[in-house]
């Protein structure tokens, strides 16, 4: 095996690009003692007056790039105008929201009140109620012991109209004033009779 003593390529064989084909000449050539360069021929660039320096084959003109910006700017513009409803919109619904849920929690808290102020009262009722039943029932009561006292004294009336038809007597033909002294007389005797 022989040697090959290894030194850096030269300029000239880096700037160009070998293709296989390249490679076989290249190797006859370096047999020979003689350097082979081979250069790639890149395909010109276009530059014109109207397009910019950014501007190539593979990108679009200018005029094309500014529309498509133009939209994309316009775009961005509506979208953003658009959020820009809806979060006012939203805003909006909130601050309705806020409102009404403030306006049921006040209202919330009328009934509360007015629940208490109702119990209140429904206690008070249910204690005149009781109090006014228990007073029933004692006038009932007294209602009862009256109603048999005055069946007692109806039985005695009774009684006493019995014994004063017994006892009865009429006169005729005397005067007024004889009339009242016998009536007196007859009672202070029926008097004594009962005594």
């Amino acid at each position: 095996m022989s040697r090959i003593p290894r030194t850096p390529p030269s300029k000239n064989s880096l700037s160009g690009s070998r293709t296989e084909s390249d490679l076989s000449t290249t190797a006859s050539a370096s047999s020979s003692g003689e350097s082979n360069v081979t250069t790639r021929n890149k395909r010109p660039r276009v530059n014109s007056s109207t397009e910019g320096p950014s501007s190539s084959p593979g990108f679009p003109s200018g005029d094309l790039r500014t529309d498509l910006l133009n939209m994309l700017s316009d775009w961005k513009r509506d979208q953003d105008r658009r959020l820009d409803d809806w979060k006012i919109s939203l805003d909006d619904t909130l601050s309705k929201l806020v409102t009404e849920v403030t306006q049921l929690k006040k209202e919330c808290q009328e009934i509360k009140n007015t629940n208490r102020y109702i119990e209140n009262g429904m206690k008070f009722m249910n204690e005149q109620h009781e109090e006014l039943s228990s007073k029933v029932k004692n006038l009932e009561g007294q209602k009862k012991a009256n109603s048999e006292a005055i069946n007692n004294l109806e039985t005695k009336i009774q009684g006493l109209q019995f014994l004063s038809r017994v006892a009865r007597f009429e006169i005729y033909l005397i005067t007024i004033a004889k009339t009242l002294k016998v009536f007196c007389l007859s009672l202070r005797e029926l008097a004594r009779s009962w005594i």
